[in-house]
């Protein structure tokens, strides 16, 4: 056998990020990988690196350079059309010949690479690998097989320098196109066409969320590249590290139609139909989501900022293997906490939050937690089935309902799983997003009205004259109609609290009419596993009903603090319907009665050692009423997040005011 060359041919796990400039930014990552991160779980498909010099040797013995300035010097002059000039180029790469030592030196790596696996032909992935490492490569040419299918696989990578779309890139950055060059990455393939791959992130692209892995899985072969039709994961970083919790805070069902496999009669690759057991069911279990979430962890912390993943699991196997890394650039994230020129206030600013998809679109806001996350309407965002409709699933017998929940609940055997689950995630989202900052989980207050417009909803939910004041709150949670569907928000709430460790969620009652009524509630909410006290856990109610001003002191007794809706607390203690329009000019929260209340309710719980804060939308829409509420000595405000800047300037001005510079 001829001697394995160092010239053309490197091993991977011989090559570090020190050896860019002869492997290229991909090669040199997985190289680097492979050599320090393998205690850490880190597994790396062995392979080769055909090297920059070996691209060069091609460009030489085949007069290539001397085509490519021509091609582009006529395109920046505009002889020739982009499309055009690629075109012209990549044909004669196409063309080329291997001069005769290069193609010895990749055949002689691919026959040790066979031989170390004790196989004839291995199969392979060939991927570029160019110098710099912001420039766009070409997909990889997976299934590859056989000394010559390897040379054509490896002529394709570097004609694949002079696609449009890389050209492009550095005539537009200013790059020197002769200046960028290609190794290529051959690695033993990962049978992932018999189970699945996909790519991830340790951080949120879209938002600049630093604090969360987020994961694509697609059965197959997968892409190296986000597909809309993948599973979609995404994993609290922060609460990772312990094995006592698992914070898998989104999981989405994806809509995979057919897969990558690999081909026949040869072709290396081929799509194929999903099953319908595939297109059913989550692609990784969470032990796998974890674990995937660890290793994004560990090469983030290796290379000291965020990275893009690949990954694939084999079939055969059932090894995880990461084959492609790019750590992002710092430049390009954005990740400041908040503004830095926003004032400091001893009124906590919060929000007032409830659709998980926005929930890392606020978290560089000076605020410091959620001060009203409506599980209804995280009911409305994720779950979208009434949960009664999935207690009593087998009484169900319209079979268009029918249809409709198993659409919605595809993936769980058992149809209340999904309820538990998706409430749970839609409110951890919002949760770890705030995270360590508190999270008041305000229980569904739903009116009968709003309830009967979910998926089967108007199966369970009376017609009643005035909803506003009819089943809703409290009294619904130990009602015969809605009581097992209370116990599925407990459920939720236990998971994120408990499961995924999510410690700083905690609970608001609201609307609760009587003493009585609170007792019923704390008493069914111990029985789910959620006793006050227990755990750090917070128990809060709404301040919406007189009867919670003038029985404070009872209330406080019960609860951890109160939470001032002033929408509900204005109409009950004016009379008036804010949503008769005859009307509406008589609904206003600064009435000097509103006022009282709040003062009166104030005084009372600071005298019995609780908090108070208001989550209306008062002190957003009126400036002096956040100044009422400062002189008041209200604990805290949440805004809706638009306001939480302008806001908080007009609570530091009150408070200057108020306790001095």
């Amino acid at each position: 056998m001829v001697t394995f060359t160092s010239r053309y041919t490197r091993w991977l796990h011989s090559v570090s990020t020190h050896d860019v400039a002869a492997v290229g930014t991909r090669n040199a990552l997985l190289g680097e990988m492979a050599r320090t991160l393998g205690a850490r779980g880190i597994r790396v498909p062995g392979g080769f690196a055909i090297t920059v010099e070996a691209y060069r040797s091609f460009l030489q013995e085949n007069g290539l350079s001397r085509r490519v300035t021509r091609a582009l010097d006529d395109l920046s002059l505009g002889k020739v059309t982009l499309e055009e000039a690629g075109a012209h180029l990549r044909e004669h790469f196409l063309r080329a010949e291997f001069p005769e030592e290069l193609a010895l030196a990749i055949r002689t790596a691919y026959r040790e690479l066979c031989h170390r696996h004790a196989v004839d032909e291995v199969n392979v992935a060939v991927r570029g690998s160019a110098t710099l490492e912001e420039h766009p490569h070409p997909d990889p040419l997976l299934n590859v097989r056989g000394e010559s299918a390897l040379l054509e696989a490896t002529r394709d990578c570097f004609a694949a320098l002079f696609s449009n779309r890389a050209i492009a890139w550095r005539r537009d950055g200013g790059v020197d196109h002769l200046g960028v060059a290609l190794s290529v990455g051959v690695q033993k393939m990962v049978r992932s066409d018999m189970a699945c791959a996909g790519v991830m992130s340790s951080m949120d692209h879209e938002t600049g969320f630093p604090h969360a892995v987020i994961i694509q899985a697609s059965w197959g072969l997968g892409a190296l590249h986000a597909d809309d039709t993948a599973d979609q994961y995404t994993v609290f970083k922060p609460l990772l590290r312990s094995r006592d919790h698992r914070p898998i805070v989104e999981k989405r069902l994806g809509t995979q139609r057919r897969k990558l496999v690999y081909g026949h009669n040869g072709t290396p690759t081929t799509f194929v139909d999903t099953s319908p057991d595939e297109r059913g069911s989550f692609i990784l279990d969470d032990e796998e989501i974890l674990e995937l979430a660890r290793r994004a962890c560990a090469v983030e912390e290796h290379f000291g900022r965020p990275v893009d993943l690949a990954w694939a699991r084999d079939g055969f196997t059932g090894e995880l293997y990461v084959v492609h890394a790019q750590p992002r650039a710092p430049a390009r994230l954005g990740t400041d906490p908040f503004p830095t020129d926003t004032p400091t206030t001893r009124t906590q600013i919060m929000i007032n939050l409830a659709n998980p998809a926005a929930a890392f679109r606020a978290w560089k806001l000076p605020s410091r937690g959620i001060g009203l996350a409506r599980l209804e309407l995280i009911i409305n965002h994720c779950v979208k089935v009434h949960p009664m409709a999935l207690v009593r699933y087998d009484e169900l017998k319209d079979a268009a309902l029918r249809a409709q929940v198993d659409g919605l609940t595809r993936g769980y055997r058992r149809k209340t799983d999904y309820f538990v689950d998706s409430l749970a995630r839609g409110l951890a989202k919002l949760a770890c997003a705030q995270h360590p900052y508190p999270v008041m989980a305000c229980l569904s207050d739903f009116r009968s009205d709003e309830h009967a417009g979910l998926v089967g909803g108007a199966l369970f939910e009376p017609r009643e004259v005035n909803p506003v004041l009819g089943l809703r709150g409290a009294s619904r949670y130990y009602s015969d109609a809605y009581r097992e569907a209370f116990a599925l928000e407990c459920q939720a709430l236990r998971k994120v609290r408990e499961e995924m460790g999510l410690r700083n969620v905690a609970v608001m009652v609201p609307f609760c009419r009587t003493l009585e009524e609170a007792d019923r509630v704390l008493e069914l909410m111990s029985l789910h596993g959620l006793k006050r006290g227990v755990d750090g856990l917070e128990v809060h109610v709404t301040a919406e009903v007189p009867a919670n001003v003038i029985l404070a002191e009872q209330f406080a007794e019960r609860f951890d603090g109160f939470s001032i809706g002033s929408n509900d607390l204005t109409q009950l203690v004016l009379g008036v319907d804010r949503g008769n329009g005859p009307l509406a000019a008589l609904f206003d929260e600064r009435n000097d009665a509103v006022k009282a209340m709040i003062r009166q309710l104030i005084r009372v719980a600071h005298a019995r050692g609780r908090k108070v804060g208001i989550c209306g939308p008062a002190p957003s829409v009126h400036p002096e009423f956040a100044q009422f509420l400062v002189e008041a000595g209200i604990d805290s405000i949440s805004l809706h997040p638009d306001c939480v800047l302008a806001v908080q300037e007009r609570v530091a001005q009150a408070e200057r005011a108020r306790y001095g510079a």
